[in-house]
Formats: C-alpha cells, sequence, structure tokens
C-alpha cells in the first residue's frame, strides 16, 4: 500500500472551527444588535377585514 500523507488539519478541527465561528457571530449579533451586519430592524403588517369569507360568498350569490 503506498504511503498516505496525513491530513493538514483534521475533520473534528474543522468542524470545532466551524462552530466556533457559528457561536461567535451569533453572540456578536446579540451584542451589537446586528443581523448579518446590518442594523435589525422589524416590520409589522397588520392587515384586518371588515367582513368575513362567508359574508363574501353571500354577497357574491346575492
Amino acid at each position: 500500500m503506498a504511503y498516505r500523507t496525513p491530513p493538514f488539519i483534521s475533520p473534528f478541527a474543522i468542524v470545532s472551527i466551524v462552530l466556533a465561528l457559528g457561536a461567535t457571530n451569533v453572540v456578536v449579533n446579540k451584542t451589537t444588535h446586528t443581523v448579518n451586519g446590518a442594523k435589525a430592524s422589524s416590520s409589522v403588517v397588520k392587515s384586518s377585514s371588515a367582513t368575513s369569507s362567508s359574508a363574501k360568498k353571500k354577497a357574491a350569490d346575492g
């Protein structure tokens, strides 16, 4: 069997680095109140309907 060069960085180390970067991103987003570098903002859309679907159906039939 041919000589195999061992990996430069182990798969466990790669997974650990990815998890650490993700955790760091969460901490930074929470402390600076941002979402992926942009200011966190929320928009609320309210819609109200005065008539129900059954009332609309009756109006269309009558």
